[in-house]
């Protein structure tokens, strides 16, 4: 009887060490997170701010993200800049980009990686502005508060360990009792 209480415990606790890995997996990933862009990096000359507003529709392929200038100054030619070939992204293979006449630029995603760069926040947008004399510009800077943590992974690995142990620890019972029966 108690090899086989032995032998159930030792199962309970290996099922037990894959149910905590996959419930961390749970606590850290949304189902949003893969749709739902992470803050990108959105710069007016060269500065973070909050003057531009964007959308991005990932549905199909080709993603599109469009961007407009709403704050103070005017947009200048070149108006926009982007990272994209640092990146190593091709223009025209992997994304398009565009500047109507009001000044929106459409950068449109051809690749799904190319995508997924953008997705990931590794993107940079820059608006080229001209601001008049009595228009002061403040520069805006992210406190990272739109960033969750990474909680859950480290103590769920730590879980495991001790699951994992037990369910060794079990075993090895079991088969020294076995032994000196």
């Amino acid at each position: 009887m108690k090899k086989f209480l032995s032998i159930v415990l030792a199962v309970i606790m290996s099922v037990s060490v894959m149910t905590v890995a996959s419930i961390s997996a749970f606590a850290v990933e949304s189902p949003t997170a893969t749709t739902a862009p992470k803050e990108i990096d959105i710069q007016v000359n060269g500065e973070n701010s909050t003057d531009i507003k964007y959308t991005f529709d990932d549905t199909e392929l080709p993603y599109t993200a469009t961007f407009e200038y709403v704050g103070p100054g005017k947009l200048v030619s070149p108006y926009w800049e982007e990272n994209m070939e640092h990146l190593g992204f091709v223009l025209g293979v992997d994304y398009t980009k565009t500047i109507d006449s009001n000044g929106k630029l459409t950068i449109k995603f051809l690749t799904e990686e190319a995508g997924e760069a953008f997705k990931n926040g590794l993107v940079t947008v820059n608006a080229i502005v001209e601001f008049d004399e009595t228009t002061t510009k403040v520069p805006v800077t992210s406190n990272g508060s739109s960033t969750s943590p990474n909680t859950g992974v480290a103590t769920s690995v730590i879980a495991a360990g001790i699951a994992a142990a037990g369910a060794g620890i079990a075993v090895l019972s079991a088969t020294k009792k076995k032994d000196a029966e």
